[in-house]
């Protein structure tokens, strides 16, 4: 029976055959290391693409200045909320007292009808702080983790993404004024309260 190979080979091709047998299966076996999330909110940021955020001039800015921010606020809102137009110029007052010293980043998420709509609100608003682009896949997964259900409303979230402030009704203030308590709280800042009148709001 004649041998598959010329003899003086056959110790070659049976080393070759050793060192596959050794390195094969284990590259085969090692999945390709995926790069670890830099900074904080790794687990929110895998529902962002590059392009997700906006600053309030409408330009595309890198997820980074979510991710080097420890406490994250969402803020739904609408231009034609009327509860909103009180609440929004109260809340950009909050945040261009505290943003440049407090760890934090307001992000906001429109409840317009439209994307033009939700840049005339940015612009008229002189909103301060970072936006959701209108329609962006990012929002219903935002909305499904905060179990958002209406405007003007105001979360607070960890480094962790954990959900650590809320709208609560308790002492007379804005409902959604709590989670700006809360994070004045674990900041050792005077607290500040706000009450809001609802009756007194006349919607035009």
């Amino acid at each position: 029976m004649p041998l598959p190979f010329p003899l003086p080979f056959r110790p070659l091709f049976a080393a070759l055959a050793v060192l596959l047998a050794l390195h094969l299966p284990l590259a085969a076996q090692t999945p390709a290391p995926k790069p670890a999330p830099a900074g904080f909110h790794a687990e929110l940021l895998k529902d962002f693409k590059a392009n997700s955020l906006l600053n309030g001039y409408g330009s595309p800015v890198p997820l980074k200045r979510i991710a080097d921010k420890k406490h994250l606020f969402f803020y739904f809102s609408g231009k034609y909320c009327a509860p909103c137009k009180i609440f929004t110029p109260k809340l950009i007052e909050f945040y261009k007292k505290h943003a440049k010293t407090g760890n934090f980043e307001i992000v906001f998420i429109s409840e317009d009808p439209d994307a033009n709509t939700m840049r005339q609100y940015m612009s008229e608003a002189s909103m301060p702080w970072l936006a959701v682009r209108f329609g962006d896949p990012a929002v219903a997964k935002i909305k499904a983790r905060l179990q958002q259900k209406g405007f003007p409303m105001l979360f607070l979230l960890d480094e962790n993404d954990e959900l650590i402030a809320k709208p609560e009704l308790g002492d007379g203030d804005h409902v959604s004024w709590n989670p700006v308590k809360v994070w004045q709280k674990a900041n050792n800042l005077p607290v500040t309260h706000w009450k809001f009148d609802y009756k007194a709001l006349q919607v035009h």
